[in-house]
């Protein structure tokens, strides 16, 4: 605001009613451009607070609806924790920069959003699925991918959601890609996701062994997963591996 009334109450009252400034006539004109960039640049801070502070609240309740899923099946635990850690250490292993470690991170703790709509049955079942209960399993990529969608700051981490369970050889779902048409993030959370599942107790089977999962992912390694990918995941294991046996010593 720009006035030639320029005492304290009316400064107050202009900035209470949205003024960003108050600037009393006469007005220097060379100071005036200062001025401005100062407002803006004010405005940019806090608008980047603001976004900061939403992508925080958004993230915590991402994880408590994450953890929500988890305690729908009761071999999960916090596997959603567990592996979004993983997949961490895998993209940090991958030389990944910040901000693509952050969306591998919220689509690691939200990748099996879409599980909402699978019936407790067939998540907790001891025996083999049935042809429909498979198809139950096979759409939660795509659900969980919907439910994202409609919040553009998760668009990213909606493919990431609906491709994890594709295979570089195309043999995955929901959309059968080959290569590097699966994003990369993708990629990295499949062979997560994979080797989480084995290290856990499942209804129909113990967890299996560090050593007997790390096999399956090399054996698979340019059929189900990315060689480059697998070869980061080997060396993150191993290095967990070598930990393992040291604090054992």
């Amino acid at each position: 605001m720009i006035t030639a009334f320029g005492d304290i109450a009316a400064a107050r009252e202009a900035l209470a009613a949205g003024a960003s400034d108050f600037i009393a006539k006469p007005v220097e004109l060379l100071k005036l451009p200062i001025i401005l960039e100062n407002n803006l640049q004010r405005k940019k801070i806090e608008a980047k607070r603001l976004s900061e502070e939403r992508a925080d609240v958004l993230f915590k309740a991402l994880k408590a609806l994450a953890a929500a899923i988890d305690a729908k099946s009761n071999y999960t635990g916090c596997r959603s924790a567990h592996m979004a850690g993983l997949c961490l250490e895998i993209g940090q292993e991958m030389g990944f920069s910040e901000d693509r470690l952050n969306t591998l991170e919220l689509a690691a703790y939200i990748h099996d959003v879409g599980k909402i709509n699978t019936p407790d049955t067939v998540l907790a079942k001891n025996g083999k699925l049935s042809d429909d209960e498979w198809v139950d399993i096979l759409k939660h990529p795509g659900l969980g991918a919907d439910f994202l969608s409609g919040i553009d700051e998760l668009a990213e981490v909606a493919s990431i959601v609906r491709h994890h369970h594709e295979h570089v050889d195309g043999s995955g779902y929901p959309d059968g890609l080959k290569g590097e048409a699966i994003p990369l993030l993708a990629r990295v959370l499949c062979v997560a996701d994979s080797f989480e599942a084995m290290i856990s107790d499942r209804p129909y089977r113990p967890a299996l062994s560090y050593h007997v999962a790390l096999d399956e992912l090399k054996k698979n390694s340019g059929t189900q997963f990315d060689p480059d990918v697998i070869e980061a995941t080997v060396r993150v294991i191993e290095k967990i591996i070598a930990d393992d046996h040291r604090e054992a010593a």
